[in-house]
C-alpha cells in the first residue's frame, strides 16, 4: 500500500475517466437544462469570478475539498485494506460502502446511491492499489445532479 511513482499517472487518470463516464448522463442533462447549452455550462464552470467566490467560502471548501479527501482516506485508505484480508476482496468491496452509506444517508435513495458509488470506488481502489482521491471528488461535486435528474 502507499503511493508509488511507477504507475501513478494511469492509477490517477483511468479511475477519473471511468468516473467521468459514470457522470456523463447527469452532465449532459445539466447542459441540456442550461438555456445556453453546453457552451453556457462550460462558460459557467470556467468563470474565474465564480471560482474565487467558491474558494473563499469555508462551507464550499468543506463540502468540495475536505470531505472527499477525508472520505477517501478513511473509507478506502483505512477501512478497505483492513476488511479485505478478513472478508476477502469481493465482500470488502460491498461491505465498506455499507458503513459509509449508513453514516451519510439522510434519504433511502442517497443510501443506495452512496453504496453503489462506494462499491465502484472500492473496486477501483483495490484494482489500482493507490489511495487516489480522484474518484470521490466528482462524486461529491456532482452527487446532487443524480438526485434531481429524474425530477
Amino acid at each position: 500500500m502507499g503511493v508509488r511513482l511507477e504507475g501513478l499517472l494511469p492509477a490517477a487518470v483511468l479511475p477519473l475517466l471511468l468516473t467521468m463516464v459514470f457522470y456523463l448522463g447527469p452532465l449532459v442533462h445539466s447542459a441540456m437544462d442550461n438555456p445556453a447549452g453546453v457552451t453556457g455550462e462550460l462558460r459557467s464552470a470556467l468563470d474565474v469570478q465564480s471560482w474565487r467566490m467558491c474558494v473563499g467560502d469555508a462551507v464550499w471548501l468543506r463540502n468540495q475539498v475536505v470531505a472527499p479527501v477525508t472520505e477517501e482516506l478513511v473509507f478506502r485508505g483505512a477501512m478497505l485494506p483492513m476488511l479485505a484480508p478478513c472478508t476477502g476482496p469481493t465482500a470488502a468491496i460491498f461491505m465498506a460502502p455499507l458503513f459509509f452509506g449508513v453514516g451519510v444517508a439522510t434519504r433511502r435513495i442517497q443510501f443506495l446511491y452512496t453504496t453503489v458509488f462506494g462499491a465502484f470506488t472500492s473496486f477501483l481502489f483495490l484494482r489500482t492499489v493507490e489511495g487516489c482521491p480522484t474518484s470521490a471528488l466528482p462524486c461529491d461535486t456532482l452527487g446532487d445532479l443524480l438526485f434531481f435528474c429524474g425530477t
